[in-house]
């Protein structure tokens, strides 16, 4: 079972993404933090140690991951999230944009909100250009099935150092509500390999993310059946994953 914790938090006028998940084959939990769908930050942490303690089970692993990604949400809130993440070589810094009112108003912001808006400033410019090419693409096979909830996938998005791409998944109520909360399974059939299954939660902007690792895959045969659950309601679809 591959566990998932999805938050949209916003610090002054960005909007970040918070997505933690057990990485069981490699005992770690990852946490990513993203803007726009692109990952600004990143952090890993081992739990291999408790992981060979005798009785550790899913449930003390699903409380040690949502304990990081708490932190993580918390550190986002505060302004300090550099201080969580692990250390990268640090890219030339951009030109400073010119302070918008509201914030030269503000009082004096901490050393880390500045360091995140640098990350943030960053971000938009890369968003500017041109998107990265996940080098995947993703097809919608089937219609929705189910009543009371739409299902749509957005284009996967690099992960970046890793041969993986992360898919994110929107969930929401017929009228267009977004469905906070809602509980998605993704059945990843590759070839003539056992199905394998990823979990994830949707955040309060109703968006679940998947992680898939390429190299595990056989992408000419690859489909993913997204099935969502919420307050009674369930639809699935499915979709064929192909390289570009």
């Amino acid at each position: 079972m591959i566990f998932g914790f999805n938050t949209d938090v916003k610090f002054r006028d960005t909007v970040y993404h918070v997505q933690s998940e057990a990485r069981q084959h490699e005992r770690l939990l990852q946490s990513q933090i993203f803007v726009k769908g692109r990952c600004i930050g990143k952090r890993a942490s081992s739990y291999a140690e408790q992981g060979d303690q005798a009785g550790f089970s899913e449930e003390q692993l699903h409380e040690l991951l949502k304990e990081q990604h708490r932190r993580l949400v918390e550190a986002v809130r505060a302004g300090r999230v550099e201080e969580e993440l692990d250390d990268e070589p640090a890219a030339a810094p951009a030109p400073a944009p010119a302070p918008a009112p509201a914030i030269a108003a503000a009082a004096p912001a901490p050393a880390g909100a500045a360091a995140l808006d640098d990350l943030a400033a960053e971000f938009a410019a890369a968003v500017a250009g041109k998107p990265a090419d996940p080098g995947v693409t993703l097809t919608p096979v089937s219609k929705v099935i189910g009543k009371g909830l739409a299902l749509e996938c957005l284009p996967p998005a690099p992960v970046p150092d890793s041969n993986a791409v992360l898919i994110c998944v929107q969930i929401a109520e017929e009228g267009g509500a977004p469905a906070s909360g809602a509980q998605l399974t993704c059945r990843i059939s590759s070839g003539q390999g056992t199905a394998t299954y990823a979990y994830a939660t949707s955040s309060g902007s109703g968006i679940a993310d998947v992680r898939l690792a390429l190299q595990d895959l056989d992408l000419p045969q690859t489909t993913l059946l997204f099935q969502a659950s919420y307050r009674g309601k369930s639809a699935s679809r499915k979709y064929a994953l192909r390289r570009n």
